[in-house]
C-alpha cells in the first residue's frame, strides 16, 4: 500500500495561509492562535467523514467520493498544521489522545480524519497530495 505525502505545494499553502492569517513573517497573533485552535469540523462533515471511511474500507467509494474524502484529508491535514503552528505561538504542548481501537489500526479511521490527526493511509492508489 502507497503511502501518501504532502507534496511542496500544500506545505507552501500552508506557508501562505499562516501569513495570511498572522503577519509578514507568518507569526501568528495569540488571538489568531486562540481561534484557530478552536476551529475543527462539524457534526455533518464528521458524519460524512466517517461514512466515507467505512465504505473506503469494503473499496465501495465512486471516484468522485474518494476524490472527496481525500479532500477532507487535505483540509484536516492543512488544519493540524495550522493549530500545530497555533500552539507553538501560544506556547502550548499538544494533548496526548488516547488511541483508538478503530479496525485495530489498519487503514484510517473516521476519527482520525475529523481531526486532521491521520490522514495519509485513505487511498492506496491516491495521488500525491
Amino acid at each position: 500500500m502507497q503511502t501518501t505525502t504532502l507534496n511542496h505545494a500544500s506545505i507552501s499553502e500552508v506557508g501562505i495561509l499562516a501569513r495570511i492569517l498572522g503577519n509578514e513573517r507568518g507569526q501568528l497573533s495569540a488571538t489568531m492562535a486562540r481561534y484557530l485552535l478552536n476551529l475543527g469540523f462539524g457534526d455533518q462533515d464528521k458524519a460524512r467523514m466517517h461514512d466515507l471511511a467505512v465504505r473506503n474500507q469494503h473499496d465501495a467509494l465512486s471516484a468522485e467520493e474518494k476524490q472527496e474524502l481525500l479532500a477532507y484529508g487535505k483540509a484536516g491535514t492543512v488544519l493540524s498544521i495550522l493549530k500545530s503552528k497555533a500552539r507553538r505561538t501560544l506556547r502550548i504542548k499538544p494533548k496526548k489522545r488516547p488511541t483508538s481501537g478503530v479496525a485495530h489500526g489498519r487503514g484510517t479511521c473516521a476519527a482520525g480524519l475529523a481531526t486532521g490527526k491521520s490522514l495519509l493511509r485513505i487511498l492506496p492508489d491516491a495521488p500525491g497530495i
